[in-house]
């Protein structure tokens, strides 16, 4: 059974180089728990966080939004693979703005 995972970029204050961190996680069919570990602010910045969502389409669910999830990965449906919060926000302005 395909399991969620998730992953954080920071990116080093130092020389911005990006460096990938893949956490302790519990994951299971349906989600992803994980906690992030405290890191200098004044050496790394967090750049990213995503998590998978496994089989299912790249959506922002309700558990998403309530832990304020920022970029989602899931199977193709329609013209996203990879959904982000910037771009969900972008296409609502843009459509209130040719509305």
């Amino acid at each position: 059974l395909p399991m969620e995972a998730a992953a954080v970029i920071y990116r080093s204050l130092a020389d911005g180089r990006y460096c990938t961190y893949i956490p302790r996680q519990t994951v299971s069919a349906a989600g992803v728990d994980f906690t992030l570990p405290d890191m200098d602010r004044e050496k790394f910045l967090p750049f990213l966080e995503i998590h998978s969502h496994n089989t299912m389409c790249a959506f922002f669910s309700e558990t998403d939004d309530s832990v304020k999830a920022l970029s989602v990965m899931g199977k193709w449906c329609g013209d996203k693979i990879i959904l982000s919060k910037v771009e969900f926000i972008k296409k609502i302005l843009y459509k209130r703005k040719n509305v």
